[in-house]
């Protein structure tokens, strides 16, 4: 990061949400942070993506040092993370979601899942018919 002194003092803030579709997961939160002086300046935007099970807070340091350099800097919260996870399971959830996913599509593809596929769905009916 650039050595400015009083750094955050000349950095603005401003958080808002962009509705890209409908439900919880089209509510997407956008972090912006760039140097108060020279709004009307055209200057260059970065967006940052975080890494995995983290969110777009968690790149706090790498905004401050582009935006002390003259930068827009932007950062969003993945899908399931960040303000737009509804517990702290659901990055987790999503994972295990995928791999059964995946799994079937294997099977499928290697032939197995017509036994597998029918006892699956035999003992879900059998839930089903039970619960009611």
């Amino acid at each position: 990061m650039a050595n400015i002194e009083n750094l955050k003092d000349l950095l603005q803030e401003e958080n808002l949400y962009l509705i890209t579709e409908a439900g919880e997961q089209g509510r997407l939160p956008v972090f912006i942070l760039s140097t108060k002086e020279d709004n009307d300046r055209k200057r260059p935007a970065v967006v940052f993506l975080h890494r995995t099970t983290t969110c777009k807070e968690w790149l706090r340091p790498l905004l401050e040092a582009y935006a002390s350099r003259g930068y827009i800097t932007i950062a969003i919260d993945s899908r399931y993370h960040g303000e737009r996870a509804s517990n702290i399971y659901t990055y987790n959830d999503i994972c295990i979601f995928s791999y059964v996913l995946f799994s079937c599509v294997i099977f499928w593809h290697m032939g197995w899942c017509d036994s597998w596929i029918s006892n699956l769905t035999s003992d879900y009916f059998k839930e089903s018919d039970s619960a009611s």
